[in-house]
């Protein structure tokens, strides 16, 4: 509230205000400091444009899950960026380390367009995003349409994004009039080395998460590991079959916990399915995870075209619900294998 003029305080406090803050957190964030926005969850602080962290060390945070609301139309720029130097900086000074946004709501309008709500530049060390929520709720908006992700971690061949941190968070998709593919993806993580997703649920989008990038065979994901995570598309209106809970680009040594796969809980899904592969996985462990298909979805792994599958294990857990075959095997496939895994019919 330093770099907000007093006068607007109170209206931000109680949620009533709609000026547009973009200005005046920019001068905030662009003087280095850690910032601290007051508030509880009715409190809302509206912006037109777009928060860029730039910093080291930079932290934005809310203990009372105030709203950002993004009320801007820029489908190609991204609501919250967390950027290394390679925009701004010298050679020797590309990387950025330990920026964090913690303890917010993110809403919009249904008009606001962004290419995505969170974007994780290459060259970052250690971002951390936790205790974020979207909107939930089927017909509510949160950012309009995105044509991206709601969280895009984009690494790629030049510098990749180091040991993210993703912890208590939740992203809601939204039903869209205009067009039922928007948002695409709920997490998108290329070019990404090591790091953590955790207690974090993401339901409401054709693709819950992606790994890796589609036409890049080095920006792969590696060393990850994904606790108690809740991947679930499906949607009882406008949403189009083919959705995924986990679609696999390029990833490598991946580990999933506790986590929890559902898709198919609605008439037109039948062609969806919980784990799809179009390209390289290797080394992928699924430990006492729960795949959930609704007693409509016939396939819990696909494999297409020419992916490759290196060594694929599913440990504890249960299987149920599902219609069709177990796996579906195209392509290359070497190994993948169940062990001591719960199936309840029809699977």
């Amino acid at each position: 509230m330093d770099f907000v003029p007093a006068e607007l305080h109170n209206s931000i406090l109680n949620g009533s205000s709609n000026r547009d803050l973009s200005a005046f957190i920019g001068s905030a964030i662009e003087s280095g400091e850690n910032l601290y926005f007051p508030g509880n969850g009715s409190s809302r602080y509206t912006i037109d444009g777009q928060i860029k962290i730039r910093d080291h060390y930079q932290h934005l945070f809310s203990p009372g899950l105030v709203r950002l609301d993004f009320v801007g139309n820029s489908p190609s720029e991204n609501a919250i960026e967390m950027l290394s130097g390679r925009r701004d900086g010298a050679p020797g000074d590309q990387t950025r380390q330990a920026q964090a946004i913690t303890g917010f709501r993110l809403t919009g309008p249904s008009t606001a367009s962004y290419a995505s709500a969170i974007f994780v530049e290459e060259g970052t060390f250690f971002p951390s995003i936790q205790n974020v929520i979207s909107e939930a709720g089927v017909g509510r908006g949160y950012l309009g349409q995105l044509s991206d992700a709601f969280l895009r971690i984009n690494g790629n061949q030049t510098s990749y994004v180091n040991d993210v941190t993703v912890r208590d968070c939740v992203f809601a998709g939204v039903s869209n009039s205009s067009n039922p593919d928007y948002p695409a993806c709920g997490i998108w993580i290329e070019g990404c080395i090591e790091g953590r997703i955790e207690n974090t649920k993401v339901f409401y989008f054709n693709e819950c998460m992606r790994l890796g990038a589609e036409n890049g065979a080095s920006r792969n994901v590696q060393f990850m590991v994904f606790d108690q995570v809740q991947l679930e598309p499906t949607k009882p209106t406008l949403q189009v079959d083919g959705q995924a809970c986990l679609s696999i680009h390029l990833a490598v040594a991946c580990t999933f916990r506790d986590c929890r796969f559902a898709v198919g809980n609605g008439p037109q899904r039948i062609d969806s399915v919980a784990i799809r592969i179009s390209g390289v996985a290797q080394q992928i462990r699924f430990r006492d995870c729960s795949f959930q298909g609704f007693r409509r979805i016939r396939n819990v792994f696909e494999v297409l075209g020419q992916a490759e599958v290196l060594d694929i294990a599913v440990s504890g857990g249960d299987i149920r619900g599902f219609t069709g075959e177990l796996a579906l095997y195209r392509g290359t496939s070497e190994k993948i294998s169940f062990d001591e895994v719960f199936v309840r019919s029809p699977a």
